[in-house]
């Protein structure tokens, strides 16, 4: 059993990615779940009433940062991989999923667009590239 997937909805087929590095064409190497805060709306100041006082309160946008590592047969396949994986965050609006242990939560989510950072030898050799990256995502 996967103990983390992250699906990223798509027209056609959504594009799922676990944690597990073995035969697949992508994989979550680390991820931190989105810290909402609460965006609060107060009166203006007063000279009549103390203190502030609250209009409304919500939760406020965040964003779901990771790591992703891509990995294919050929330096062409592998530059087909990272092509995908902008494409599928520099969406316009989609839906993301993180399943943490089979416990799944979704938030709609913003473009992004991956940053492949360095590059070594060994990855080249291995054909491995990856990418860090934050998704804006709003409150469910």
């Amino acid at each position: 059993m996967t103990a983390l997937s992250l699906t990223i909805s798509r027209d056609g087929a959504d594009l799922v990615i676990t944690n597990n590095p073995t035969g697949t064409d992508f994989w979550v190497d680390t991820v931190v779940s989105p810290q909402f805060s609460i965006r609060a709306t107060y009166a203006p100041a007063s000279a009549y009433v103390a203190g502030n006082k609250l209009l409304a309160a919500v939760l406020d946008a965040s964003v779901l940062p990771l790591v992703v590592y891509a990995q294919a047969a050929s330096s062409s396949a592998l530059a087909t991989l990272q092509a995908e994986l902008e494409a599928a965050v520099s969406q316009f609006s989609y839906t993301v999923t993180l399943t943490v242990d089979g416990v799944a939560r979704s938030w709609q989510a913003d473009p992004t667009w991956p940053n492949w950072g360095d590059v070594d030898s060994g990855m080249v050799a291995a054909k491995i590239a990856r990418a860090s990256f934050a998704i804006p995502v709003n409150p469910a």
